[in-house]
């Protein structure tokens, strides 16, 4: 867990018990998960296309773990290529892209094999994900607050909610912002 209801109250102000904080912390992380992918080492299994020589992966590396490519039955570890070193490898890895080369331990047409399987641990976004879980709790928490009136009037005061929609879109913005963080760029 990310966070705990204690942290989020401080920066949350809400009526609503530690029960339903918490209900609202977890739903929130699972729709973290889904959309950006899970904390820690990822294991990304790919079936290239016929002629394919760039595999994107799903989020930025920190580092890569290892690379196994599957031709007929058989599965090949491959090297990576190394910067600064006469070493040739059978990949070349920059920015989540991997490209397949010509030559190293496992020559090939420059093509990935039938299946690729690739082990990384994506750069910790940890803080980002953090903050962006307290924001979409607050936004939770401001709605059940407030009982999903859109407005309300008591005497001389008036206090208007956010309509449905318009929490719909300041939610997709703040989880696009992780999304967007995590989305390698082309070499």
């Amino acid at each position: 867990m990310l966070i705990t209801v204690t942290e989020l109250r401080r920066h949350v102000t809400t009526r609503l018990g530690d029960e339903a904080l918490l209900d609202i912390i977890e739903a929130e992380e699972q729709e973290i998960e889904r959309r950006v992918g899970p904390l820690g080492t990822i294991t990304d299994v790919r079936h290239p296309r016929n002629g394919e020589t760039v595999i994107l992966l799903g989020r930025i590396p920190e580092s890569i773990v290892s690379v196994t490519e599957r031709i007929d039955t058989l599965d090949y570890p491959l090297e990576p290529e190394v910067s600064n070193s006469d070493e040739l490898g059978d990949y070349y890895a920059d920015r989540g892209t991997l490209r397949r080369t010509t030559f190293g331990p496992n020559p090939s047409d420059g093509t990935w094999g039938q299946r690729v399987t690739i082990v990384y641990v994506p750069k910790d976004d940890a803080a980002k994900r953090k903050l962006a879980l307290i924001k979409l709790c607050a936004l939770d928490a401001k709605e059940q607050d407030a009982g999903a009136v859109v407005s309300r009037t008591v005497g001389a005061s008036s206090v208007t909610y956010a309509t449905p929609q318009a929490r719909t879109e300041e939610r997709e913005l703040i989880l696009a912002e992780l999304e967007i963080a995590q989305t390698p760029l082309f070499a």
